[in-house]
């Protein structure tokens, strides 16, 4: 069998909590300005300029792709913040998985709900391409949420036992 190398990437949608922390950050920006306003007016001009870079910043860095690699039985699971910054948040090798199954299969629900940890590194929403894959790293079992398409499926499928996964139902 030859080498196999597939990468996806996921982009991950804006939740209730982002609204919240950006909601937050705004009004803190906004309290510091009419503060700043009526205790040094002749810094506002300096305030608003750092506070704008810093709304620029964070807000870039509340954008989220999650880029899935799997090479020669190795996934990995990469979290690229605002088109910038990677940081490794999974890797593990799909043979030693324990289940591989459809957010909509219910028969390994019980085995899912053991886990101790679990990651969602899909998207955010549940649909038809959402799978949990159950893999046990340092002692742990970990429960990890993502949304492969049908070429990365296939080639994660690849690697693993059928009586493992769990298909669609």
């Amino acid at each position: 069998m030859g080498d196999v190398f597939k990468e996806q990437l996921v982009k991950r949608m804006p939740t209730r909590k982002d609204a919240l922390i950006k909601f937050g950050i705004i009004s803190g920006c906004l309290l510091i300005a009419v503060i700043a306003l009526a205790l040094i007016p002749g810094f506002l001009p300096i305030i608003v300029g750092v506070m704008g870079f810093v709304l620029f910043y964070v807000f870039g860095m509340m954008k989220k792709e999650f880029e899935y690699i799997i090479t020669n039985g190795e996934l990995d699971i990469d979290c690229i913040y605002g088109k910038a910054r990677r940081r490794r948040k999974f890797s593990c090798d799909v043979r030693q998985a324990l289940i591989l199954a459809h957010a909509g299969n219910r028969d390994a629900e019980h085995e899912l709900k053991a886990a101790e940890v679990v990651m969602d590194l899909g998207s955010g929403a549940v649909n038809e391409n959402t799978w949990h894959l159950l893999a046990a790293q340092g002692g742990k079992r970990i429960k990890v949420i993502f949304e492969p398409n049908e070429m990365m499926f296939n080639a994660i499928k690849s690697y693993i036992s059928p009586r493992k996964i769990y298909k669609k139902l």
